[in-house]
């Protein structure tokens, strides 16, 4: 088996940024997979790594849907 390449400081940088723009962690896996060829489970350890949670924001998607919705 490959051994997985080693993340960068500047991808730990990417996934900060875009989290402050608001960016939820499967639009951040979406914007970097192509550039980058990361996963969403690495999106999530490098998250975990930077002390950035996304559950806050489920919360807030699963209301505007709901609004939405309704």
């Amino acid at each position: 088996m490959a051994k997985a390449k080693p993340v960068t400081d500047q991808e730990r940088e990417t996934v900060r940024k875009l989290h402050v723009e608001g960016l939820g962690r499967n639009a951040i896996a979406i914007a970097i997979a192509k550039q980058l060829k990361r996963s969403g489970q690495t999106i999530s350890e490098i998250a975990g790594e930077l002390g950035i949670s996304f559950a806050a924001r489920a919360g807030q998607d699963a209301a505007a849907t709901e609004v939405r919705c309704t």
